[in-house]
């Protein structure tokens, strides 16, 4: 009995300390409107155009318990299909900002942007992305 409740207490130990949860957190300027997680089903922000400022910007703080000591994450802001913004550096703090301003011009009858994260590890593997939300223009 008990070497069955020995197995028992490592299984259920080992299970929880794999366990790993990403979670990403959405300011407009500096106040935060969202808060996702990798489990969340809505990831959809609808914002009104007539209401963005030529200064309103978007960050998005990204959290992730994944330990990776030679990762590189960047950002990408997609619309459909096609890529309007990569972060091109190693990204501080694993935070980004991006301009409003800039979806507001690129619009065009465009209405859905959506924003990824790009996991790079250059020694195990390629890139993975990530949809972490979408914002809708309206």
């Amino acid at each position: 009995m008990k070497y069955l409740f020995c197995l028992l207490f490592f299984v259920s130990f080992s299970a929880s300390a794999t366990d790993t949860i990403t979670v990403w957190h959405v300011f407009y300027n500096k106040n935060k409107i969202k808060e996702f997680s990798q489990y969340n089903n809505e990831n959809k922000i609808v914002i009104k155009i007539n209401k963005i400022k030529s200064t309103d910007s978007i960050t998005v703080k990204y959290f992730s318990d994944v330990k990776c000591n030679d990762c590189r994450i960047t950002f990408l802001v997609d619309c459909q299909d096609t890529s309007i913004f990569e972060s091109k550096h190693y990204v501080e703090n694993n935070s980004f900002t991006f301009p409003l301003s800039a979806l507001v011009n690129w619009k065009k009858n465009k209405k859905i942007f959506k924003f990824n994260v790009k996991r790079y590890n250059f020694k195990y593997r390629p890139a993975d992305i990530e949809s972490l939300f979408e914002i809708e223009l309206k």
